[in-house]
């Protein structure tokens, strides 16, 4: 099974696969605080977990990442932080720059086919504001992702200038041969969907 963890964070939702040596994860994470203190020690206990240091986006190069550091760094993104969010989302503190450093970045499709990957079985994704342009980063190598999770935002976004809402992601899901299992919410207001979806 060749599972691509997009976002990775501190593994949460991928290094369970990597305990069967018969798969292959690829993580994706451009925070050095969560690959060093978390990714890149993992991938030494398990070499089936293979850690990119990179951010998927629309074009292969640099790109400049804001960091969010004051809590655990799960909300740095390469989008800027929205205005009142004390507002939107109330309680939340760790909504707040901290840093701003420049990252390597590159597309789906070219991390697969320098990579010669033929099949994704799954892809979990969350990328800050950012999962439609990965998936839309697939390009004609999207018929190779078999299913999938994405996060969206559903009211009151955390960032500024993304188009990854609900409505864009179905459209493009649907548009390319997937269709959605669920939809759940990810947080106590609301503000945030999970989608699982699956090839037809």
């Amino acid at each position: 099974m060749i599972v691509f963890d997009i976002g990775a964070n501190v593994g949460q939702d991928s290094k369970h696969y990597a305990l069967d040596p018969l798969n292959i994860v690829y993580a994706f994470e451009p925070t050095p605080q969560l690959l060093q203190d978390h990714l890149i020690p993992f991938q030494k206990e398990y070499p089936n977990y293979l850690v990119i240091p990179k951010a998927i986006t629309d074009y292969d190069g640099t790109i400049k990442f804001n960091i969010a550091g004051q809590h655990d760094w799960g909300c740095s993104s390469i989008y800027e932080f929205n205005e009142n969010l004390e507002q939107t989302w109330p309680g939340r503190t760790d909504f707040k720059k901290t840093e701003e450093i420049e990252v390597e970045c590159t597309t789906m499709r070219t991390f697969i086919l320098e990579n010669k990957i033929k099949k994704i079985d799954y892809m979990h994704c969350d990328t800050q504001g950012n999962d439609l342009v990965v998936l839309e980063s697939f390009g004609d190598c999207i018929d190779r992702l078999q299913s999938g999770k994405v996060e969206v935002c559903n009211k009151n976004p955390l960032y500024k200038n993304t188009k990854n809402n609900y409505k864009n992601v179905t459209n493009f899901l649907n548009s390319n041969g997937f269709v959605v299992k669920q939809v759940e919410s990810n947080d106590p207001f609301n503000n945030e969907l999970n989608i699982t979806f699956i090839r037809l």
